[in-house]
């Protein structure tokens, strides 16, 4: 079977810089380039922007300790019929809360516009993409499936197909624990305490979601706003988490998701890292604003069965739905 490889490259985000955390704006990413791309340089291939979720490894997700990138679509491309080639970029959004929500902040840049805009800007202008939203799709897990749905409504003159696996924030996510833990940090010294405490779970969700969506330049050294004492439902600061939520941001803007040619998303039913409920409902809200969705619970948990629904349902879904030219399109790559 004919491999593709793997290129690690750095990318600048002009979106990123001077971010209150001082998060570096050069970022690495990795590029999967299917088998035969150095040899036929007159074919263009779609591509796939895959995010990762919640690790302290980033991109590195995908190089084997969730999923092989690479022999996963090597295999999906060898037993496509006809056989078509895709490109996957995977950037590296690690940040001191296990990583970021791709979403636009002053406290931790604008991650939003740096995938959608310095990103595709990049990899169109570097390699031999097809540089049109209808050959251009976006996924990821977990926090990475929540930042897939976000920028498909954000970014649906840029994409034009969405598939989340896990997604979360649904709706905003943390109980009362949570959020109490959270209240008692207050320097980075108590955030690297914390992770070398419990390398997930605590507080962390609360604090992404914090200086995602409720940052505050005002409030050194971390920059944001919680939810108020006694209460995560009440409050400017819940209501700018459920309007950043995916069910919020349906009910804002269910118009851009009918501009996409196909959304899907997945959750196992034995889920621990997502509330299934709440996604769920994320169905539901779909639903009852009549926009055409694909929504499956499998058995599994939050990571048994990630490289199989890569394998079977993700890089299938995007084969299908993506365009792939006939002919040579206008394109500056390599």
């Amino acid at each position: 079977m004919a491999t593709g490889t793997v290129e690690r490259i750095i990318v600048h985000g002009k979106s990123l810089e001077k971010n209150l955390e001082q998060l570096p704006a050069d970022r690495a990413v990795l590029v999967y380039l299917p088998p035969g791309y150095d040899r036929d340089v007159n074919q263009h291939y779609p591509v796939i922007y895959l995010l990762h979720g919640a690790s302290q490894t980033g991109h590195l997700l995908w190089t084997g300790s969730l999923a092989n990138v690479r022999e996963i679509a090597d295999r999906v491309i060898a037993t496509a019929r006809p056989q078509r080639g895709f490109i996957v970029v995977m950037p590296d959004a690690s940040s001191p809360y296990l990583g970021t929500l791709y979403s636009n902040s002053v406290a931790e840049g604008n991650w939003e516009d740096f995938v959608a805009r310095d990103l595709v800007g990049f990899v169109d202008g570097h390699y031999r993409t097809v540089p049109d939203r209808r050959s251009r799709g976006i996924a990821g897990h977990s926090r990475g499936g929540y930042g897939a749905f976000r920028l498909a409504i954000k970014g649906a003159h840029i994409f034009s197909a969405v598939y989340a696996l896990s997604p979360c924030c649904a709706e905003p996510e943390g109980d009362s624990r949570q959020l109490e833990s959270a209240r008692g940090i207050h320097t980075r010294d108590d955030v690297e305490a914390w992770r070398q405490r419990q390398p997930f779970g605590g507080p962390f969700s609360v604090l992404a979601q914090a200086v995602a969506w409720s940052p505050n330049p005002n409030r050194p050294p971390l920059y944001m706003d919680l939810p108020s004492e006694g209460s995560s439902s009440s409050g400017d600061v819940a209501a700018r988490w459920w309007a950043n939520s995916l069910v919020g941001l349906v009910n804002q803007d269910a118009s851009a998701l009918r501009k996409l040619r196909a959304i899907a998303f997945d959750v196992g039913d034995q889920d621990r890292g997502v509330s299934i409920q709440a996604i769920a409902r994320l169905d539901a809200a779909l639903t009852e604003a009549m926009i055409r969705h694909t929504f499956e619970q499998y058995s599994g948990t939050h990571v048994s069965r990630i490289p199989e629904r890569l394998e079977t349902k993700l890089l299938p879904f995007f084969l299908e739905r993506l365009n792939t030219p006939a002919s040579k399109p206008v394109s500056r790559g390599r």
